[in-house]
C-alpha cells in the first residue's frame, strides 16, 4: 500500500515538472513559480487590479479637472451677474433727464476722463 501512495506521489511530481510554467525573480532575492491554472489566474488578477488602479487614479484627475472648471464657471458667472448689474443701472442713469442725473453728481470715471483729455490734446 505504502508503495501505491509513493508512486501515486512521484507520479503527480513528474506531471508538475513536465507541466511548463513561468519562474519570476523578485528585486528582494525571492522567486516565484507559477504553473498551469494557476499562472492563468495569477496574470488575470494582474490584470484586473492594474486596471482598477488605473481607472481609480484617472477617476481622482478627472474630478479634479471638473472642479476646477466648475469653479471657473461659478467666477464668470459671478462676474457676468456684476456687469449686468452695472449695465442695468447705466441704461437707468441714461433713461433720467438731464437735470436728475446732475442732481446725482457722479463722478466721471477715469478711463472716460483719460480719453477725453487725449482728445483734447
Amino acid at each position: 500500500m505504502d508503495y501505491k501512495i509513493e508512486m501515486i506521489k512521484r507520479t503527480e511530481e513528474d506531471q508538475e515538472e513536465r507541466r511548463g510554467g513561468v519562474e519570476l525573480s523578485l528585486p528582494w532575492g525571492a522567486s516565484i513559480k507559477i504553473r498551469g491554472i494557476s499562472m492563468l489566474l495569477t496574470l488575470v488578477l494582474v490584470a484586473v487590479v492594474a486596471v482598477g488602479v488605473i481607472s481609480y487614479f484617472h477617476e481622482r484627475e478627472t474630478l479634479s479637472f471638473e472642479d476646477g472648471i466648475r469653479q471657473i464657471l461659478m467666477d464668470m458667472n459671478k462676474q457676468q451677474k456684476a456687469m449686468t448689474d452695472r449695465e442695468a443701472e447705466m441704461n437707468y442713469i441714461l433713461t433720467l433727464p438731464a437735470d436728475k442725473r446732475e442732481k446725482l453728481n457722479l463722478e466721471m470715471p477715469d478711463s472716460l476722463r483719460n480719453k477725453l483729455r487725449d482728445h483734447n490734446e
